[in-house]
């Protein structure tokens, strides 16, 4: 059978363009075992690019070919006005999928499980096909031979949660896809009209991130209401904000803002409305996170907890409750500016109590793995170095299985991993555990360029590398291991620069670059090399004026010009050949 033949290049580039696809590429590039992801698409034509794309994508990026195993209903017994038979999909589907299938070395399989084409008519059979999956479901995870993904349509997902509650639980990513007509339109924001691929833009100023903002229900723009918009508006910032394009971010997140305000003052008391708040929320704390703006970050992050503490009423589940609560509170703790350790503390109660009442799924453990790192952070930030290790320990207890193998979601837990492996490292160092810290960092440097290699655009990844080289420069030098700090230095000024360059508006990225230098300096002067510490003085001292015009109330920046002042005083005379 030949190759399926390689997508146009503007196909290729409107399902790349959403995080959810490349974060859906990425963990099936990482996986090296089962796993069970649900792709929601909204047609069958979107099912089939993805496909298409898969099967294009991931031989390059696991360097090892592929084999798709596709399990579909059978078109020749459709009929175009009565409903599918539950018999059917047992005899074409799931008893085809329950027989064992052995994998083949150098190769990877993967098993794509399509019910895109289901129509409403349908929907009481792979109702039925869903509760023998989910008493079948150790089995089904014991035939396949690699990851299993199953294919739906929008309005499926929620049947197969409720109607397979096992198979749900055991899910490793729910990925949407935003595209209403991949092959021939797109939604344009501007102008809120479908435009062809190709066409011009609403307007030529216009970033082309804000015409990708693609309908999810495959309904008519004209018919959108306020809650389906602000979800466009807050997917987009979502994923603009993780690519670092943080200008188009801004320029559309104040809209998203207020259009889910207008829903919350419509609809007073409604959960759901409010739910739809705190989400657009999320993506401001992200966008003032990477701006680095913290005062707005502060106010956006006690309002997310406000509105949250206003959920807790009559209607809405325990389980939700605790959920939303537990994440807040952890997470406005560390970012408000303030170490309030009692709130996030409270937190890591909500987050125990939801694992001890509602089990220990993967995402309540991620959640507790959170709520443990935030905790762990403000440890660190008050020189508690055991009880910072302790709880590292236990919050990477939980994203790890007993054989000691990640259970790989990248954008979620295997980046989580990362950071906690990063601060144990901080936590390890500063009780002088130097191996052990010098290990951690190397993992997670490691770990984090095999997710950079295959999502280059991810500043977060970007990020990580910097940490992790930053924390392996400190454990050398606080061992008196100036030649490896000074490598390692090197190599973070390269990371830092790449980033900076390519996200120049991310605070993050500047103040990353700001810091290598400043250490690079200080490294250079103890290892008796006073010309180049005055080079890597003088620069950090430009970008750290440049900086505190941007942050004139940052005390951080002040702090780290204030060191760089006093050590290029200190370096005059040593570099002044007068």
């Amino acid at each position: 059978m030949a190759d399926p033949p390689r997508q146009d290049d503007a196909t290729r580039s409107l399902l790349l363009e959403q995080f959810a696809v490349e974060q859906f590429l990425l963990g099936l590039s990482l996986v090296d075992r089962f796993l069970l992801d649900v792709l929601i698409v909204p047609t069958p034509r979107v099912a089939r690019a993805v496909l298409a794309l898969l099967r294009d994508e991931l031989p390059a990026r696991r360097a090892e070919p592929l084999d798709v195993r596709v399990f579909a209903p059978d078109p020749a017994k459709a009929s175009a006005l009565d409903p599918v038979e539950a018999s059917a999909l047992m005899a074409d589907v799931l008893t085809p999928l329950l027989q064992p299938a052995e994998p083949t070395a150098g190769r990877m399989t993967l098993t794509w499980l399509d019910a895109s084409d289901a129509r409403a008519i349908d929907d009481e059979a792979w109702t039925e096909f869903f509760h023998r999956l989910n008493e079948r479901r150790n089995a089904v995870v014991e035939s396949q031979p690699g990851p299993l993904v199953l294919v739906l349509p929008y309005r499926l997902e929620r049947t197969l949660a409720h109607a397979a509650p096992d198979v749900w639980s055991v899910r490793s990513g729910v990925y949407r896809v935003q595209v209403v007509d991949l092959e021939t339109h797109v939604f344009d924001v501007e102008t809120e009209r479908h435009r062809p691929i190709g066409a011009a833009h609403a307007a030529d100023s216009a970033p082309r991130s804000l015409t990708l903002a693609i309908a999810l229900t495959g309904e008519e723009p004209a018919r959108f209401d306020d809650k389906t918009r602000a979800w466009v508006f807050s997917e987009t910032v979502s994923g603009l904000v993780r690519e670092g394009r943080l200008a188009e971010a801004e320029s559309i997140a104040q809209a998203s803002l207020e259009r889910a305000r207008r829903i919350a003052e419509l609809s007073p008391g409604s959960n759901q409305a409010l739910r739809t708040l705190t989400g657009v929320l999320d993506e401001l704390v992200d966008l003032a996170h990477s701006l680095g703006d913290k005062p707005r970050l502060r106010e956006v992050v006690r309002e997310r907890l406000a509105i949250i503490d206003q959920m807790t009423g009559e209607g809405e589940p325990v389980e939700a409750v605790l959920r939303l609560r537990a994440r807040a509170r952890a997470f406005a703790a560390v970012m408000n500016g303030e170490a309030d350790l009692a709130l996030a503390l409270s937190g890591l109660d909500d987050a125990r109590r939801l694992v001890a009442e509602h089990g220990s799924t993967r995402d309540n453990l991620r959640l507790l793995a959170e709520c443990l790192l935030c905790v762990a952070e403000l440890e660190m930030n008050l020189n508690h170095g055991d009880e910072a290790l302790s709880l590292a320990n236990e919050a990477l207890a939980c994203i790890v299985d007993t054989s000691g193998s990640l259970v790989r979601s990248p954008s979620k837990i295997y980046t989580l991993e990362i950071e906690i492996r990063i601060l144990r490292a901080r936590a390890l160092s500063r009780l002088n555990r130097h191996d052990e810290a010098i290990s951690d960092a190397r993992v997670a440097l490691d770990q984090t360029r095999e997710i950079q290699r295959l999502a280059p655009r991810w500043l977060h990844c970007a990020r990580l590398v910097s940490l992790s080289l930053r924390q392996l420069a400190h454990v050398y030098r606080r061992q008196g291991d100036l030649t490896r700090a000074t490598d390692s230095l090197t190599e973070l000024r390269k990371v830092a620069t790449s980033m900076f360059r390519s996200w120049p508006q991310s605070i993050l990225a500047a103040y990353a670059l700001l810091s290598a230098l400043q250490e690079s300096a200080e490294v250079a002067h103890e290892a008796g090399s006073p010309e180049r510490a005055a080079l890597w003085t003088d620069e950090a001292l430009s970008l750290a004026a440049s900086l505190a015009q941007r942050l004139p109330t940052d005390e951080s920046v002040r702090s780290k010009q204030a060191a760089l002042l006093a050590l290029q005083h200190h370096l005059q005379p040593l570099t002044d050949p007068t």
